[in-house]
């Protein structure tokens, strides 16, 4: 049976991205990650590099997500941000990627005392550059907000942080 998942017009870009350019070993090949075929959604882009020991690189940093976060975090690796529970979600998001090489589907609860929620929705999809394994984690994000508009961590950081990262099923 299909499941159904409520995406956005730009995880559903991605996720089409990834059914037309993944290997058979659910990777997309490094080379066909470019901003030209990604443009409808660029602003709104992650990717993250492997780069040792569990380590992960911000390459890529879209400007929808850097407004978002008040920061560029492009060229700091996931231990280099200053928010736990981003941290948290991101390094998650990178160890279901490399267990299963498929897309996924990752939400994000931000809760505050003042001015509501937000909700982060992510998919995210595995990329290779050496078509041995994955290198690459490219993830595109969508921000819903609860009650007054704010920032993600602007001006306070939340009180409650959920998550769930659900492997994608087509």
């Amino acid at each position: 049976m299909k499941q159904e998942y409520n995406l956005s017009e730009k995880q559903q870009f991605l996720l089409d991205f990834w059914h037309d350019k993944a290997s058979p070993e659910g990777w997309v090949d490094k080379s066909h990650v470019c901003l030209q075929a990604l443009s409808k959604i660029s602003p709104n882009l992650i990717l993250l590099k492997s780069v040792g020991n569990d380590a992960w690189e911000f390459t890529l940093v879209g400007t929808g997500i850097v407004e978002e976060y008040c920061q560029d975090f492009t060229g700091c690796l996931i231990d280099d941000i200053p928010f736990d529970q981003c941290k948290t979600l991101y390094q998650e998001t990178m160890n279901h990627s490399r267990r299963a090489v498929v897309p996924h589907i990752i939400q994000g609860d931000f809760c505050y005392d003042k001015n509501g929620f937000l909700q982060a929705n992510e998919v995210s999809i595995p990329v290779s550059d050496n078509g041995e394994g994955v290198t690459h984690v490219l993830i595109v994000c969508d921000i819903k907000r609860g009650q007054e508009i704010r920032s993600l961590y602007v001006p306070d950081k939340p009180n409650e942080f959920s998550y769930e990262i659900s492997p994608y099923r087509c």
